[in-house]
């Protein structure tokens, strides 16, 4: 859904979802930060996509 909502230039709705996913208890996996990556880079939303990237980067260290 995330890459649908990023295919469609709507990163709003796909940050929302993501954020929506976080609330319950399934983890997203590199498949669903990849689709929000691109949901924020084909929406303009770099802020939002360079704060994801680090948050993923402290999840690794």
């Amino acid at each position: 859904m995330i890459l649908g909502y990023a295919r469609n230039s709507d990163g709003g709705s796909a940050l929302e979802l993501f954020r929506s996913l976080l609330g319950t208890k399934e983890n997203p996996n590199g498949v669903t930060f990849l689709a929000l990556l691109t949901a924020c880079s084909h929406s303009g939303l770099v802020d939002e996509g360079l704060g994801i990237l680090h948050s993923m980067e402290r999840s690794t260290a």
